[in-house]
């Protein structure tokens, strides 16, 4: 992991504190338009809420949004949970 990647994991672990509110989408399109310009890794692990890890790509909205927010698709990911043993890879 570069430098840039460890300062975007420093304001992805604030963003992540943030309560749901949809103008923050604005805000976290921004830092990640600086970031990529910047040439940090677009793929990257993100650890959600939940305690999963998903590797996403930032580069896209849906993915973006799961890596600011921490938050993705709670209902399937319990379903999932519930059908794989811990430690293990979907």
């Amino acid at each position: 992991m570069n430098n840039k990647n460890k300062i975007l994991n420093s304001i992805v672990y604030f963003t992540r504190k943030l309560p749901p509110y949809r103008k923050f989408n604005e805000v976290f399109n921004l830092i990640n338009t600086v970031f990529l310009k910047l040439g940090v890794e677009p793929i990257v692990d993100a650890k959600m809420k939940d305690g999963t890890k998903m590797i996403v790509n930032i580069s896209t909205y849906t993915e973006r949004h799961s890596f600011y927010t921490g938050r993705y698709d709670a209902d399937l990911l319990n379903i999932i949970k519930s059908l794989i043993l811990p430690n293990s890879t979907f």
